[in-house]
């Protein structure tokens, strides 16, 4: 497995990256969503959007084949994501990453939101961060600013970074997802990366296939496939 996949895993933990529900409206008042919007709204592929789980729901899922998460709606704006962490060669710290979000604003075209991924077991760190999404269910786009801490930040290199995304609904059952990096060298990440793909829904689960397109000062690195799998419950 690159490396770049595995600290991307880690540190967006993937809702800064990897859910809500096909039944979860981001409008004040409930609208029936279409199967298009899928079973994890609240991530693109691996960075967070604003958007919140409803109370008492969630989803679980598998990205990358090692990294499994689960996330649940504690309230209808406060909701708890965990990402496992198994020892592999290609982390520098291994355990779990817990990651609670607080929704700030929800409107129909625009919600806001604060979170933190922090890091337990060996290591102590982690990244906060704010989000902005806009837009309606089947267009949007999401940019966000996330800022590391404790031994998270083992490289030299900006602490911050920028994350931005899009999602546009084709069909009902399928969405294109872009996302972007741009900064966190001192999480070990490129000085740029790209990331494109779709994702299909199948009633309450749903398919997740891109590709990682790491760029260095140096030019672009080898493209790498990603994919993760959900279920909401």
């Amino acid at each position: 497995m690159p490396r770049q996949t595995a600290v991307l895993v880690v540190l967006v933990a993937m809702d800064l990256w990897p859910g809500a529900l096909s039944a979860q409206s981001v409008a004040a008042t409930a609208v029936p969503e279409p199967a298009s919007w899928g079973v994890e709204p609240t991530r693109l592929f691996l960075a967070p959007t604003a958007r919140s789980v409803p109370r008492g729901q969630g989803s679980f899922g598998l990205t990358e084949i090692a990294f499994p998460w689960v996330e649940v709606g504690l309230l209808d704006r406060i909701s708890v994501r965990t990402f496992v962490t198994p020892p592999l060669e290609d982390l520098t710290n291994a355990g779990i990453v817990v990651g609670p979000k607080l929704q700030l604003v929800r409107q129909s075209h625009i919600q806001a939101a604060i979170g933190v991924f922090q890091q337990l077991g060996s290591g102590w760190g982690g990244v906060g961060y704010g989000v902005v999404t806009i837009g309606g269910r089947d267009t949007s786009a999401t940019i966000g600013l996330g800022y590391g801490y404790g031994e998270v930040v083992d490289s030299g290199g900006s602490k911050a970074v920028v994350f931005v995304g899009a999602e546009k609904a084709i069909g009902r059952r399928a969405r294109l997802v872009l996302e972007g990096y741009l900064g966190g060298e001192a999480f070990g990440l490129p000085e740029r990366t790209l990331m494109a793909g779709t994702r299909v829904n199948f009633g309450r689960w749903s398919l997740d296939l891109g590709a990682v397109m790491p760029f260095y000062q140096t030019g672009s690195g080898t493209p790498f496939p990603i994919a993760s799998l959900g279920r909401a419950f």
